[in-house]
């Protein structure tokens, strides 16, 4: 929901949790919808083992955020502005991984 105030063009999905992979006939269904995908979870040892297990399962590179514990919880604390500053460098990196 945070993203959509940074008026970024991309689209979001949720896993029911950060513990659960999202089933490989569903990346498979995105990686052909879309050109890049990235993940952006949680800055906190849940967050970044899924970001890393997402890289290493499926090659999906990420972002993580390092604020708060969560997107909302660092808009929340830090505002727009400064979140959008140290995200848009980290999706950036993310989204050059992709040749």
């Amino acid at each position: 929901m945070c993203l959509t105030k940074f008026k970024y063009n991309v689209e979001t999905i949720a896993p029911d949790s950060e513990n659960t992979m999202i089933k490989p006939h569903i990346i498979e269904m995105l990686k052909n919808r879309f050109d890049k995908i990235i993940t952006l979870f949680d800055y906190d040892e849940a967050g970044i083992k899924s970001a890393k297990k997402y890289e290493e399962v499926y090659g999906i590179p990420y972002a993580i955020l390092p604020l708060e514990k969560d997107l909302s919880d660092s808009v929340k604390v830090h505002g727009i502005k400064k979140c959008n500053e140290k995200l848009v460098p980290l999706l950036r990196e993310a989204l050059s991984l992709y040749k």
